[in-house]
């Protein structure tokens, strides 16, 4: 069988975010000043997918998924659920809704998880590779290995076997004898040398991605009465063996040490959000739009104003930007909207339409704003901010929640900004000096 070229994906930005708190929906959190929901539509775009399907209960959502010109706007097919379901239910539906061939297969991708390096042509290939051997296989699932002691309570799992097809789907581990139990039936080679690696038994959880046929929602038709029951979680617990095929995401299995030896990251907090966006930067900079200024490495928008006496570097600024005098910046990313008055602000994430006064002082290895523009009076002052979520909420209330970042995770900040080359694919406009 040669290799397809899947022109489908399916965009799960709906769910309940109830961890991420104040900075919901993860769908629209700005990965590098753009929101995920179109981060993870141009890896796809450049992977060869021409077509979008965006599932979400939130109209602003799907306006960001058609924000843009690649991929290009008329490709995309918004699909507006009336309140959040589950992965199965929204894909089922959206696959019926739109006449999706039974010939062809889809990618389903979460717009919570940033990977930038994810390779959907390989997933693709792997794929049709095992159709050849396999052909009835209906489906098949992008695997993470990770040791068990970082699985429990948190990932579904599944038993693999030695020709890497799925014997069982798993709910999360919830005890390490459980976890021991699970991986003593796993015979998929990976699996196993990761845990010779690593030292101690390691499991196969979700990354967030499948390629689907139609036909898989055959396999375990849905109950005329589920009586309550997630369809999801009914195909979970029945889906026959061997009909779908476990792909291993290749990246270095460690244990022990702090998550940004990791590519692939869930969003599900504020903090996972926080090192996403180094991630990116470290991966990823050809990604970034802008202009870009050498001497200081700044890649930059359109109408930012810096005053002489401010020292900006190594940072991303977005669009409508202005830096009083004062300001010192340094291994940031700024949204857009921006204005700065006489602060020190160190590996920091602004979100757009801020405004930070003389009288905050010096902030470091935090998030300022979210959906609500963030504009801190003059009498509200902190000396110092560090390892803080700070936001406004809608009836102008300041939260100020903390972040939980490792020594490692803060040093990322900085070295994300070493030899980025950002200057590859950019214009060498200079910024304008009060």
């Amino acid at each position: 069988m040669a290799t397809s070229s899947i022109q489908k994906a399916f965009i799960l930005a709906g769910g309940r975010n109830t961890r991420m708190g104040h900075l919901a929906p993860k769908a629209l959190l700005p990965v590098v000043n753009r929101p995920n929901v179109r981060r993870v539509m141009e890896k796809l775009h450049d992977n060869g997918v021409g077509e979008f399907y965006v599932a979400s209960h939130r109209g602003r959502v799907l306006d960001a998924a058609q924000e843009g010109r690649n991929p290009s706007a008329r490709s995309i097919h918004p699909y507006l659920e009336p309140y959040p379901t589950g992965t199965v239910t929204a894909t089922k539906a959206c696959a019926g809704l739109f006449h999706f061939s039974r010939r062809d297969p889809f990618f389903v991708v979460a717009a919570d998880i940033s990977h930038p390096t994810m390779n959907f042509r390989k997933f693709a290939q792997a794929f049709d590779e095992a159709r050849d051997s396999y052909p009835k296989l209906a489906g098949a699932v992008a695997f993470l290995i990770r040791p068990y002691d970082e699985v429990i309570g948190r990932y579904p799992v599944a038993i693999v076997n030695e020709d890497n097809l799925i014997e069982r789907l798993v709910e999360r581990p919830e005890t390490p004898q459980q976890a021991y139990r699970i991986f003593r039936q796993i015979k998929a080679r990976a699996v196993i040398e990761a845990s010779e690696k690593v030292g101690v038994p390691c499991l196969p959880v979700y990354g967030s991605y499948w390629l689907l046929l139609q036909k898989i929602f055959d396999l375990v038709p849905m109950p005329a009465d589920m009586k309550g029951e997630d369809y999801g979680r009914h195909m979970f617990k029945k889906m026959p063996p061997e009909k779908m095929f476990a792909y291993f995401i290749v990246e270095a299995v460690r244990r022990g040490l702090p998550r940004v030896k990791k590519e692939w990251i869930d969003m599900a907090t504020p903090t996972d959000f926080w090192l996403a966006n180094w991630l990116f930067l470290k991966t990823s900079p050809q990604r970034i739009s802008g202009n870009y200024n050498h001497q200081d490495n700044l890649r930059f928008g359109r109408n930012i104003v810096i005053h002489p006496d401010a020292e900006v570097k190594d940072s991303v600024l977005g669009d409508n930007i202005t830096i009083e005098a004062g300001c010192r910046i340094a291994n940031c990313v700024i949204g857009s909207n921006t204005l700065l008055s006489g602060v020190d602000i160190r590996r920091t994430i602004i979100f757009g339409n801020t405004h930070l006064p003389r009288s905050v002082g010096q902030i470091e290895d935090s998030i300022l704003g979210g959906y609500v523009p963030l504009i801190l009076d003059k009498d509200l002052s902190f000396i110092r901010i560090s390892g803080k979520l700070i936001v406004r909420l809608p009836d102008g209330k300041i939260i100020v929640d903390p972040l939980e970042i490792r020594p490692g995770e803060s040093d990322l900040a900085v070295d994300c900004f070493k030899k980025l080359k950002f200057s590859l694919a950019s214009d060498d406009n200079q910024m304008d000096s009060k």
